[in-house]
């Protein structure tokens, strides 16, 4: 009788081990999912998805009712542990005839401590992983399980709810689970970097969902062909000059000017050229179609936006006195998504490249924060959008190549010109001499 008396207690604490796993692999199971989920979910019937969806609309409610059963049989298993363990205490203190009160504490710690183990592997570890991991094979049968163990704690949790809600409410602030955490951009970028490094997104989506972000922050300014590097047809130079333009070009889309380059007053395709010649001989202006003007500070996702309502893809950039400073096309565009697009025709030479010995190689076009992000500096005080304009900058005349300059423990060395803009630079590092060991006994 006595075995089948100390058997009892061991059995009650081994089911309060197997509740709480329970209860810990349904709160997790719940939390990881959304409604959205469970809406997607193809392995529900109907049935069972209303139930989930019905519990979505008020998930306090259910969170609240699995931590409490959680708690609880946390503090059930430590009561029933405790008169187990301390029972094993008496017995080991007997047969060691120690009477020291000391001697007693540190072997109830150390019982306490193996309590703690276990209910740290199975009743958080463990059910915690598994609830993350498979949310979608637990959720629908645990669920339905709590919902009735929580019809016979109903009271507590409704006492706890309120009582929770008015000390809350002197802080001004009021209950949230962790279906209500809302994440910041930097956040929601290390979870994707996190993602990507474990194999959940490859190379492509990570750098895709990253170019979003940064896509949001671009203004037209920042990824606009400059004024010099714009091709142009102008009505005075009539069909055949516009003609010799386009055989010697590779764009299907030129901007009508008149006299120069602010004044802008349209667009030719070279689908009109060659369709409708006889009115392009007699006027240029009879074939043009209409361009968009944007201001030079326009949001990249603005001016998406405005381009997909005007089905207009080219769009002149104007500064604040209304001089032309650049062109945007919906290319442009796209490419701060999705990455360079190398035409057929475009010499291939990578806008970023990088060595083994440290050094780098840019396009004089490539934006300073993206070099900042590449090189791993903070470059400070910079007026210019591009590593280009930022080197022009620091040269404080017009630069040549092999023009250098050295700023953030770098050489920034000009490598290439197109007439007076800086096409392509290489950084360099500076290496520091480390004193020899003559230096060092003389210092």
């Amino acid at each position: 009788m006595d075995s089948v008396d100390g058997l009892l207690p061991i059995g009650f604490g081994l089911l309060c081990i197997f509740l709480i796993n329970f209860f810990v692999v349904a709160k997790f199971s719940f939390a990881r999912l959304r409604k959205e989920h469970v809406e997607d979910m193809d392995i529900l019937l109907e049935k069972d998805r209303e139930f989930l969806l019905k519990l979505y609309q008020n998930p306090e409610y259910f969170l609240n009712t699995t931590q409490f059963l959680i708690l609880f049989f946390i503090l059930a298993l430590a009561g029933t542990g405790t008169f187990v363990f301390d029972n094993i205490v008496d017995r080991i203190v007997a047969v060691l005839n120690i009477h020291s009160t000391w001697m007693h504490l540190v072997l109830d710690i150390i019982l306490l401590l193996l309590i703690s183990l276990i209910v740290l592997i199975f009743g958080e570890i463990v059910p915690k992983a598994l609830g993350l991991s498979f949310p979608t094979k637990y959720v629908n049968t645990y669920s339905r399980i709590v919902v009735a163990a929580g019809k016979l704690v109903y009271p507590f949790i409704w006492i706890a709810s309120k009582i929770s809600n008015v000390i809350l409410g002197f802080y001004k602030t009021k209950y949230l689970t962790e279906l209500d955490l809302v994440y910041s951009e930097e956040e929601i970028r290390m979870m994707i970097s996190r993602s990507h490094e474990e194999g959940q997104l490859d190379q492509v989506e990570s750098e895709l969902i990253d170019n979003v972000f940064n896509f949001v922050d671009r203004m037209a300014k920042e990824v606009m062909v400059p004024r010099q590097d714009v091709d142009c047809v102008f009505v005075e130079d009539g069909y055949d000059e516009a003609m010799k333009v386009i055989r010697s070009k590779v764009h299907t889309r030129y901007p009508l000017c008149v006299e120069d380059k602010d004044h802008i007053i349209g667009l030719v395709h070279i689908k009109d050229l060659m369709e409708r010649p006889n009115q392009a001989r007699k006027d240029l202006r009879n074939i043009k179609r209409d361009i968009l003007t944007v201001p030079e500070v326009m949001k990249l996702s603005t001016l998406l936006q405005y381009m997909r309502t005007r089905r207009i893809y080219l769009a002149v950039v104007v500064d604040e006195y209304g001089g032309m400073v650049g062109l945007v096309g919906l290319e442009d565009i796209i490419e701060e998504l999705v990455g360079d697009i190398q035409d057929e025709h475009e010499p291939h030479l990578p806008a970023t490249m990088s060595y083994a010995d440290g050094s780098f190689e840019f396009d004089g076009k490539v934006l300073v924060d993206e070099v900042e992000e590449i090189m791993n500096i903070e470059i400070d005080n910079s007026d210019s959008d591009t590593i280009g304009g930022y080197v022009f900058g620091l040269l404080e005349r017009t630069p040549i190549v092999g023009d250098t300059v050295d700023a953030h423990g770098y050489t920034f060395e000009v490598t290439q010109m197109q007439g007076y803009r800086i096409s392509r630079i290489k950084v360099t590092p500076i290496l520091v001499e480390e004193p020899t060991e003559e230096e060092n006994e003389e210092a």
